[in-house]
């Protein structure tokens, strides 16, 4: 079943009551440059699904590939098995998936493979974005904290091979 998402509903509802009730899905293009495959700077994109109810991350996919129905179905799959390092617990099917209305995530792909998993597909309202906060935050908090502190690591380290090479 496919929803519009009406934030009165109980389906978006803040009250969640556990794990796997509700995941979130959606995808950034990280501020950071780093090489690729051909050895030139690319940024790359990282779709993450998160669980509303823990904040925890179920599953991500990492590549240099922009967002499509196969990079957000090898992200799904990754949330839903269960993961190799026994200190990340998170894995199962959801009741809901909560997305926007990209295209990636409105292709019959994401749709029949919703429909096989019987999860549940709700779209945030158009321009309304209502209760997706917490995925944007942890965007935002990666490029905040962990990304502008690795950029400046990455040009100090840059700044001081390039002495070295000068001093020699």
């Amino acid at each position: 079943e496919i929803y519009q998402c009406d934030w009165s509903s109980d389906v978006c509802s803040s009250d969640l009551e556990r794990p796997n009730q509700i995941w979130q899905a959606d995808h950034v293009l990280m501020d950071i440059e780093i090489l690729n495959d051909t050895n030139k700077l690319q940024r790359p994109w990282l779709t993450i699904i998160i669980d509303d109810c823990s904040r925890v991350i179920c599953g991500y996919e990492l590549s240099f590939l922009s967002p499509s129905a196969n990079k957000t179905s090898l992200c799904l799959r990754h949330a839903i098995w269960r993961k190799s390092d026994s200190q990340w617990s998170v894995f199962g099917i959801p009741d809901t998936f909560y997305t926007d209305h990209g295209s990636d995530f409105t292709s019959k792909h994401i749709e029949q493979v919703c429909a096989d998993l019987k999860i549940q597909i709700i779209y945030s309202q158009i321009g309304q974005p209502r209760g997706r906060g917490k995925i944007e935050r942890f965007f935002r908090t990666l490029n905040q904290k962990l990304l502008s502190d690795l950029t400046i690591i990455l040009q100090n380290r840059s700044e001081e091979h390039t002495s070295e090479l000068q001093s020699h």
